[in-house]
């Protein structure tokens, strides 16, 4: 019986989403301006994904975001993530579109609003 050779894969690098793509799922959960009737848990879940895009972090990372990871202090926009392991990592929020959601999600759960933010 002859011996067979074994066949070696080339490692290659995760292709990313297509951006037409990605930017269709926001859209998908609901619009930009949401309506007043619109059920949290949509809003929420608009926020949570853009969240993730933006910052780069994994679905767990952002389920396991508390509001006090989240500092929104003018010129000192930014969130701290809980990764593997217990690593915390700070990921500054400079995206207007990112801030400004984050922002609305609070409007719409009564979370107090900071008198020094500003959106835009």
């Amino acid at each position: 019986m002859d011996k067979i050779d074994t066949i070696k894969v080339p490692k290659r690098l995760p292709r990313p989403a297509k951006a037409a793509d990605v930017a269709k799922v926001p859209g998908t959960i609901c619009s930009r301006r949401p309506r007043k009737d619109l059920p949290l848990d949509r809003l929420r879940d608009r926020v949570l994904f853009e969240t993730a895009y933006v910052c780069g972090a994994r679905a767990a990372e952002v389920c396991g975001l508390y509001v006090e990871d989240l500092d929104l202090r003018l010129d000192d926009e930014h969130l701290r993530i809980h990764g593997k392991g217990g690593t915390v990592r700070t990921v500054l929020l400079d995206d207007k579109v990112a801030d400004a959601e984050i922002r609305a999600a609070d409007a719409e759960t009564g979370r107090p609003a900071d008198p020094n933010l500003t959106v835009g």
